[in-house]
């Protein structure tokens, strides 16, 4: 698994089994991309609990998620097969465990640029070393557009295609490379403008590995 300042990590799994996590020295953004999980915990004798549901990303655009940091142990039951992506740094910040609302979600860019972006977690909802979110892109449009980069904060991408032989093609300066269902592309430094396929709509999820408070991005002039 790719590790991240901060000991920053994505992991997305499918789960056959109940899950628990240990948010000692952790924050947590839980992200459901697929299925049902019940998620709950017991901390001092207070307890959250709450049913997180999602038929899939492309049916249900508003991520169903949670936050979590230093609040003890953290339990995920599931339906067999369901699929979420974990994301976790290390802080000393404290956050109970709770669903953020609302969401924002914005669409951004226009003509074959524009697409949709909804922005999750990030110092808003009490992480210090995350940012968090999801974008759309339509069928041949372009994202990351006009092309950006933020060198003080590295990021990866997890894909999702609603044709299941969609595809997008990733840059990276002047490194392309094609991505499926569930890749992922780790960026570390440099320009990073995506597209997707003619007959397919693209899906990704991002995270940002950085201070959350401090996060400027830096646009490449287009003529």
């Amino acid at each position: 698994m790719v590790t991240f300042p901060n000991n920053g990590r994505l992991n997305v799994v499918r789960l056959y089994h109940d899950r628990t996590l240990d948010t000692t020295g952790k924050e947590y953004v839980v992200v459901l991309m697929s299925g049902k999980v019940k998620v709950w915990n017991n901390e001092r004798f207070q307890t959250s609990e709450f049913v997180m549901s999602r038929h899939d990303v492309f049916s249900e655009r508003h991520a169903p998620f949670f936050v979590v940091a230093n609040d003890g142990m953290v339990y995920i039951e599931t339906s067999e097969g369901s699929q979420i992506a974990i994301i976790e740094s290390k802080t000393q910040n404290k956050i109970l465990l709770h669903q953020p609302y609302p969401v924002e979600s914005t669409q951004v860019g226009g003509g074959n640029s524009e697409r949709q972006v909804n922005r999750l977690a990030d110092s808003g909802c009490g992480v210090s070393n995350l940012i968090v979110g999801e974008t759309y892109n339509p069928s041949g449009n372009w994202s990351s557009w006009p092309p950006h980069k933020h060198d003080t904060h590295e990021e990866i991408y997890h894909y999702k295609f609603s044709n299941q032989n969609g595809f997008g093609l990733q840059m990276i300066d002047d490194e392309i490379t094609k991505v499926i269902e569930d890749d992922q592309v780790v960026i570390r430094e440099g320009y990073h403008p995506v597209v997707c396929c003619p007959y397919s709509q693209m899906y990704y999820l991002w995270v940002l590995f950085g201070d959350s408070d401090n996060f400027v991005p830096e646009f490449e002039e287009i003529d």
